[in-house]
């Protein structure tokens, strides 16, 4: 990420020094607390804003993924990155956005570990989902580098209200709609944190959404997420589980609940239990 062209302005305080800066793609301030020895850098993000990735750019694209050689990660912004060289920083964004569209806020506390960095403390909103701790009390992500390859590692609980807006906030086509849900992420993949993706996942995602729809007739994208929201796509789940259908009304199909584990490896989905609707 190159920040350009950049305005900054540095001031002493008692205890610490204060950056403000502001660039097209960031605007927010930098300190350093002498008055806090194991984490003295801080860094608060009034906003800021990623390009697109390479896999979002060819969303939409029905491209199948390749089981029989080894998967090509898209490019990273992170690829000449070392996170065994980022200092422990506690870090706020307050507006996140990426190729310009919203995603939402988030606040973690930056911690070197042997080989990486640990996201600890990693809370906020993303696309209207809260992020919650997974089997630990916030959520995590594990970045790591080994021989010039980076892993990454991810735990989290994503909640929402309503999947609908989920979707709508990801400027996608509503597959699905809820009175609540809960997602329990767990899941690795060789690359940097922006190289995940269905071809790379490996681990699961257990569901759980109460009282919805399964809009007829929807479609979902590439994105990660909305390739597992469309395997609960109305016309998807017919065909999976063999039911017929088309006597139901055009606006889809009502359910109370729909609960499950779907594993994720080698660029495939399977159901390690059987999906309750």
């Amino acid at each position: 990420l190159v920040l350009k062209p950049l305005t900054a302005s540095l001031q002493q305080k008692a205890t610490s020094w204060d950056l403000t800066f502001s660039t097209p793609e960031a605007q927010g301030t930098v300190t350093y607390s002498n008055g806090n020895p194991a984490m003295p850098w801080s860094l608060h993000l009034a906003a800021l804003h990623l390009p697109e990735s390479a896999s979002r750019k060819d969303e939409g694209k029905c491209t199948p993924y390749n089981t029989s050689g080894p998967h090509v990660l898209p490019p990273s912004a992170l690829a000449d990155l070392n996170p065994a060289s980022l200092p422990a920083a506690q870090v706020n964004i307050d507006k996140l956005t990426q190729g310009g569209k919203p995603i939402g806020r988030v606040s973690f506390n930056l911690t070197p570990i042997d080989n990486g960095a640990s996201l600890n403390q990693l809370r906020g909103q993303v696309y209207g989902m809260q992020l919650l701790g997974f089997n630990q009390a916030d959520a995590r992500l594990t970045w790591t580098k080994f021989d010039n390859t980076h892993h990454t590692n991810f735990d989290a609980r994503l909640r929402a209200v309503n999947l609908a807006d989920v979707l709508t906030a990801m400027q996608e086509p509503v597959s699905i709609t809820s009175a609540a849900a809960s997602l329990n992420v767990s899941l690795v993949w060789d690359g940097a944190p922006d190289q995940g993706g269905m071809a790379n996942y490996l681990g699961f995602v257990q569901m759980d959404i109460q009282k919805g729809t399964f809009t007829k007739g929807a479609s979902s994208g590439a994105n990660p997420l909305l390739k597992l929201l469309g395997f609960l796509n109305f016309d998807n789940l017919g065909r999976r589980l063999r039911f017929d259908f088309t006597d139901l009304n055009t606006q889809g199909m009502a359910f109370d609940q729909v609960s499950g584990r779907i594993d994720f490896a080698n660029g495939q989905l399977s159901l390690s239990e059987p999906l309750k609707v």
